[in-house]
């Protein structure tokens, strides 16, 4: 449970201060075997897309839903 608060904590203050080099950050989805649906900005394609995080060893391109995604790394719609 701390671990989650310190990291909830660390991705907070990481999309405060650091919008842009968050969202060119790889998808990521990690080595686990979780099946956990996220959102991630491709800069590919220039939008965010929907992946499976597997729940250990991502980074900060990594939002719970899609809005958060549009928000951080597009802007307000």
């Amino acid at each position: 449970m701390k671990v989650l608060l310190i990291f909830t904590i660390c991705f907070v203050f990481a999309i405060r201060s650091q919008k842009r080099p968050i969202c060119e950050l790889p998808i990521k989805p990690g080595p686990c075997s979780a099946s956990i649906p996220r959102y991630a900005f491709s800069p590919k394609e220039g939008k965010c897309v929907e992946f499976t995080f597997g729940g250990c060893h991502g980074n900060f391109n990594n939002f719970v839903t899609e809005k958060t995604c549009v928000e951080t790394c597009v802007g307000k719609p």
